[in-house]
């Protein structure tokens, strides 16, 4: 039997990009063993993104909306887990809806956590500034395939349903409009002994704003993240 693996992304007000993700999602390649659903997290009251998908002809992969009233990025990742369980699925990735991701991004993933025998394998997303590629951090480039992480972001992540499933480990909805519930999730999950491990691959490419340009925005992401 196929493995599941959900895709959930969170998006509130940002139809225009929530559209050119699933755009690049309906062309990914899926692993041999494994069958793709996509899970669509709405946390705009207005409902806004219900009928966004049904603007993509024959999309290969079935796709679950879901509506999150309460606002908050954990709240609404916390709705994607508990359709996935909902689901009886294996596997979890998310992707934010700003992102998109190369054909590869889920088969790359899932190689780098099957060989080692890991639980969650992440990457990261290559950044664009006014169409130019930013260089990642030297920190990040010493980054190994396959080197073990304490914690990780849910930009471009995959991970077992059990952390979860079976530790009860949710989104931690203290955050409400803050970042940084993803970090904390993963770091109580490395804590609980799952494996993280890195992906050292370009699977998943990121238009930055202008208002995630400035200072001030970057220093709260840091404190947050923190």
């Amino acid at each position: 039997m196929k493995k599941m693996i959900s895709i959930g992304i969170c998006t509130y007000k940002r139809n225009e990009l929530l559209l050119r993700a699933l755009n690049h999602i309906s062309k990914l390649n899926t692993p041999i063993d494994c069958k793709i659903e996509i899970v669509i997290s709405d946390n705009n009251p207005d409902k806004s993104a219900k009928n966004i998908y049904k603007e993509l002809k024959n999309f290969p992969f079935k796709i679950h909306y879901i509506h999150e009233p309460n606002t908050g990025i954990a709240n609404a990742r916390n709705a994607v887990l508990k359709k996935a369980l909902q689901l009886n699925v294996d596997y979890i990735a998310f992707l934010d809806d700003d992102e998109y991701p190369t054909v590869d991004w889920i088969t790359e993933l899932y190689s780098t956590l099957t060989k080692n025998n890991a639980d969650v394998s992440t990457s990261a997303p290559t950044r664009f500034i006014n169409g130019k590629e930013q260089t990642l951090p030297i920190k990040v480039r010493k980054r190994k395939e396959g080197e073990t992480r304490k914690t990780c972001a849910t930009g471009s992540v995959l991970f077992n349903v059990n952390i979860t499933k079976k530790s009860n480990l949710w989104f931690d909805t203290s955050f409400g409009s803050m970042t940084g519930e993803d970090i904390d999730f993963f770091s109580r999950a490395n804590n609980e002994g799952y494996k993280i491990v890195w992906c050292a691959k370009k699977l998943i490419y990121d238009e930055l704003p202008a208002v995630r340009q400035t200072l001030e925005w970057k220093l709260d992401r840091a404190f947050n993240n923190g």
